[in-house]
């Protein structure tokens, strides 16, 4: 499973170091990772962490999926106290553990790995636990026989109860290098992976669905670290903000530079989570006032009988123009990623979905605006509110191309530079909050229009983009508990 030589760097090309971990103060740190990474049913995992604990006094958890007292959801925990080292699984009413009754050092660099396998034919060989890439104890019970997806996210740092969303047994310590495999490792493969005590490159291996590089990887953004699951590098966008579509919303301001006359183009990503045909804003600068309506919109939703509704409006001397469409029965889905994009280049309004263009207005003149010109909001605001996570908004001043927005491959590109651009919104990714004002500012990345939130809170930024799963935000830590210390 793991070809590579002793050294294990993967890449010849490339130096794999560790230099970073994160801390947790065991009072209330913890990281959420977005959802457990089990698509239906999971028969076989394993869970490897590198850990260096501050104290042995009371019981820590080093990772918990959702745990619910009173109904039992599927999850698993490892949790350490004073002399004991373990490995919890539940299954409905069962619960099963791995029991270690080895006392970790405090201080010192540990590296655990927890392997599950309900294939196995005994109880010995189903579940294990290595520390130091040694197998301490195997399973003296039968474990259940597979892992069911309960739709819940992995949390660090702590135990998270699902029946009311609490936290608690709290880690006291530093925690580097978490991965998540949806196989079981073998005794090599677990043994390649502490290499002797130096923590080592995991890009490309077989079964990696989630790689937490904690300090190495992370970046402090107001008042969370952001830490993007490494198996997907390079990407554009890694964190989104969900609207409830009861009244959250983000405006961007009245500025003339928001207000193109000639031409315009709208583009965003949205994950769309209701099915309901007026629940449906992303881009908002129209306030309907009888008679005279002004500005631009951007709606679209995806309907309970699968067809995407699409609206583009502009304001002219002629009235409204718009491009309106109910759209391909059957083809669009809740809780998926869709690219849209409108544009008007002073004669026709195009609309287009994922690349594709949906339809098209002839209209010659300009948009116009008046004195009722309130501002731009990205979800709706004053109606048509979105329950969406939304994501990489902006705004040109010029009809742009569609292969100068959209490149085919399913996620966001880089917008900066493009022509034309007024206004950019990177949303999750580069937004900061404030807790006394219990508001969000989303910067603008293309000029000096930042978005201020209203009605959102700390939640509401997600470790979720398009092409970008399972990245993981921090709660009540600070850029202070990114160190430069690690195996």
């Amino acid at each position: 499973m793991f070809p590579h030589p002793v050294s294990f760097l993967g890449n010849a090309d490339e130096a794999f170091s560790s230099t970073k971990s994160l801390a947790f103060d065991g009072v209330d740190d913890n990281i959420s990772c977005g959802e457990l990474p089990v698509t239906t049913t999971l028969t076989a995992f394993s869970f490897s962490l590198w850990v260096k604990v501050g104290s042995t006094t009371t019981r820590m958890n080093l990772t918990s999926s959702p745990y619910a007292a009173s109904s039992w959801n599927d999850n698993f925990a490892v949790y350490y106290e004073a002399g004991t080292t373990s490995l919890k699984v539940e299954q409905g009413a069962s619960v099963k553990y791995e029991n270690t009754s080895t006392t970790l050092p405090v201080g010192t660099w540990t590296h655990l790995c927890f392997v599950f396998d309900a294939s196995e034919s005994t109880a010995a060989t189903k579940s294990k636990c290595y520390i130091n890439g040694v197998s301490i104890l195997n399973a003296s019970a039968a474990l259940f026989v597979s892992l069911v997806d309960k739709d819940e996210d992995l949390y660090l740092g702590c135990r998270y109860l699902a029946a009311n969303g609490s936290k608690s047994y709290f880690y006291d310590g530093n925690i580097d290098e978490v991965s998540f495999f949806n196989v079981a490792l073998s005794s090599g493969d677990v043994s390649d992976i502490y290499n002797s005590g130096s923590p080592t490159d995991l890009t490309g291996e077989s079964g990696l669905v989630t790689w937490y590089r904690m300090g190495e990887n992370s970046t402090f953004k107001s008042p969370q670290i952001l830490m993007p699951e490494n198996t997907n590098k390079d990407k554009v966008s890694n964190y989104s903000m969900a609207f409830d579509g009861v009244n959250d919303y983000v405006f961007v301001g009245n500025d003339s530079s928001l207000q193109p006359t000639a031409a315009i183009t709208l583009s965003a990503w949205v994950n769309q989570k209701t099915a309901d045909w007026a629940d449906r804003g992303i881009i908002n600068a129209m306030k309907y006032i009888y008679g005279s309506p002004n500005g631009y919109t951007l709606d679209a939703s995806v309907r309970p009988d699968g067809y995407l509704y699409f609206n583009f409006e502009i304001t002219t001397s002629a009235g409204v123009q718009n491009v309106k469409f109910l759209y391909l029965v059957g083809s669009y889905n809740l809780n998926e990623w869709y690219h849209y994009m409108a544009t008007f280049d002073g004669n026709t309004l195009t609309a287009y979905v994922n690349g594709v263009v949906i339809g098209t207005t002839s209209y010659t003149g300009a948009i116009l605006y008046d004195a009722t010109f309130y501002g731009v909001n990205i979800n709706g605001k004053p109606y048509r509110l979105m329950h969406a996570d939304v994501d990489e908004v902006s705004i040109f001043n010029t009809a742009k191309a569609i292969g100068d927005i959209w490149d085919g491959s399913g996620k966001p590109t880089d917008l900066s530079g493009e022509s034309g651009l007024v206004g950019y919104w990177k949303m999750g990714e580069e937004a900061t909050y404030d807790a006394v004002a219990s508001e969000w500012t989303i910067p603008d990345q293309a000029g000096s229009n930042d978005g201020t939130s209203a009605n959102m809170t700390i939640e509401d930024r997600v470790g979720d983009a398009p092409d970008s799963e399972n990245n993981a935000l921090s709660y009540n830590m600070d850029a202070a508990d990114i160190k430069t210390e690690a195996p």
